[in-house]
Order: C-alpha cells, then structure tokens, then sequence
C-alpha cells in the first residue's frame, strides 16, 4: 500500500481477511463509475461471481485447439443453464464464438446506462423498440381481455391504476421477467387482501386501506434500496484513496 501511495496509484480496500467482492463491486461503481468489468480469472473467481449473481453475460470461444491435462473448466460445477444464447459466429479458423446472455440482461443493461450498453455491444435502439413493441403487445392483450371477456366496456375506470402497479412489479423485480411474475402476485395479494379487511371491518372509507398499501409498498421500495444499496460518506472514502 506504501508503494502504490508513494506513485499516487488508487485502489480500494474491500473486505477485512479477505476480498468481499460485493463491496469491492459497489466501490468500484461509486468512486470511479465503473459499471461493467471483464472477468478474465479462472474457475475459482469465475464460479465466486455466478455464485453472487454478478455475471450477466458470457463471451466463449471454442477452438480445436489441443489442450493438456492441466486445463481448466470455466465453471467449478460447469453450469451455465440459467444463461441463453443470443449471438454465433463461426470463423475462418475453425473457431466458433458463442455469446450467452441471461433473461432480462439487455433490457437492465439498457435502462441504467445505455453508454455501457453500448459499450459491451448492445444493440440499443432494437433492444429498446423490441421491448416498446412486446410491452405494447402485452398490455393490449391485456385490455383486450379486460373489455372483451371480462366487463364487456370500456370506461374510465378500466385502467384502475394498472399501469402504476404495473411499474412497482417491474421495478421490485429489478427488470427480471420470472420475478415480474412474483411481484406482481405480492402486490396482487396485498391489495385485494385490504380489501378484504376493509369489508370485514366495515371501514366505510376505503382510503384507509389505501394507505396501508401505500405505506407496505413505501416498506418494500425501503428495503429494496438498503439491499442494492449503501450509504456511503464521500469525505471518508476520498481520504481511503489519498492515503
């Protein structure tokens, strides 16, 4: 650490006995923006991200190449099922590159910072009018079954603030299309279970029921932000870096 004060080199400290890499991650972000990193390790380091969730893309590049006994799988376990092909291309050598991606990773990529998008070879402009188009699709399928099957009509009440918990489901699932499911069946069971409550308790108003969805959905978004997030004093940090 001397030396690397002595050349004005930063660097960062993550962990007590050892390297915490979620800390190391969220220190990288907050102090030098970076919020995309090429993992190059071996297995160990590789399987040590899967495991936190952290790696959302994979680039592999399988070639007839002769390996010796000594090599290496990228993975410890070699399970790489939770990611899906999006991209090929077979080259003069013989080389076949193969890009895997996991559900929902161009979109989350794309909607916190479309230069990183860009950056890692995301095709921003057709990812954003692809998912403009299947979430037009959806909400018309949506209403179509509202007004055709289900009331018949079509009024000012058809939304029925739809669109708000719509964005709280996406928002809680952090843009994951499986936990959109989830979401949207906790704020599904939360509101009609205060409805519920207030024709059990013959609450004459309904705001009250109201605000207690409100305030649980306050609740989750808090803890939601304390899970992602952490709280960080910038005068202490830069001094870290000084030193």
């Amino acid at each position: 650490l001397a030396y690397l004060r002595s050349k004005k080199i930063n660097y960062i400290i993550a962990g007590d006995e050892k390297i915490d890499i979620a800390v190391a991650l969220r220190k990288l972000k907050q102090l030098f923006k970076i919020h995309t990193l090429v993992l190059e390790g071996g297995p160990t380091l590789n399987q040590s991200m899967q495991n936190l969730g952290f790696i959302d893309d994979l680039s592999i590049v399988v070639a007839p190449i002769i390996a010796g006994a000594d090599s290496k799988p990228l993975f410890l376990n070699g399970n790489i099922e939770e990611y899906v092909l999006i991209h090929h291309r077979i080259h003069e050598d013989g080389s076949i590159y193969l890009r895997y991606s996991k559900h929902g990773y161009e979109i989350s990529v794309v909607g916190e910072s479309i230069n990183t998008a860009k950056y890692v070879g995301i095709k921003v402009d057709k990812v954003i009018i692809r998912t403009m188009i299947l979430s037009g699709a959806i909400a018309g399928l949506v209403g179509f079954v509202l007004a055709g099957s289900i009331n018949h009509t079509i009024n000012t009440s058809s939304a029925n603030n739809m669109g708000f918990t719509g964005i709280m489901a996406t928002w809680l699932a952090s843009f994951n299309p499986l936990f959109i499911i989830l979401t949207s069946f906790f704020i599904t069971f939360i509101s009609k279970g205060m409805t519920q409550v207030r024709k059990t308790f013959m609450f004459t108003n309904d705001s009250i029921s109201n605000i207690v969805v409100g305030v649980v959905y306050f609740a989750v978004i808090i803890c939601s932000f304390f899970i992602n997030y952490k709280l960080v004093f910038r005068k202490k940090e830069k001094e870290e870096i000084k030193q």
